[in-house]
């Protein structure tokens, strides 16, 4: 449940940059900044917190691992969306090659990752 908070905070960070600027191309303010700063360091927070509780309770299963991956892995797009409006590049080339270059390090990390924990799954 605390992974699931912190990512409610990055949907909630996601929803009002985006109430500023759709386009993810015009300046956005600086306590915005900070706030979405703030909301990725207390997703990071919350769902090493919550690693760890399971671990030390015996609570760790595969299906919550498979959770894990599978709330990381589309949370990982809203903040590449931040990653943009903060760079004012959403309708620029350096937005296209920027995104494009996190994409690939994104599906190389958590679809891989996600698939991993999918099998661990299954085959338990």
């Amino acid at each position: 449940m605390l992974t699931f908070a912190g990512t409610v905070v990055v949907i909630i960070a996601e929803i009002v940059m985006l109430s500023y600027d759709m386009t993810l191309a015009k300046t956005i303010p600086g306590w915005l900044i900070v706030y979405i700063a703030v909301s990725f360091l207390v997703y990071q927070i919350l769902d090493t917190l919550d690693g760890i509780h399971a671990r030390n309770h015996r609570m760790s299963s595969p299906l919550g691992q498979l959770f894990d991956a599978g709330i990381d892995a589309p949370l990982h797009g809203f903040l590449k969306a931040q990653h943009l409006g903060i760079l004012k590049a959403g309708s620029s080339m350096l937005g296209f090659s920027y995104l494009t270059a996190l994409i690939v390090l994104l599906l190389s990390k958590t679809l891989g990752k996600f698939l991993y924990r999918s099998l661990a799954y299954v085959l338990h």
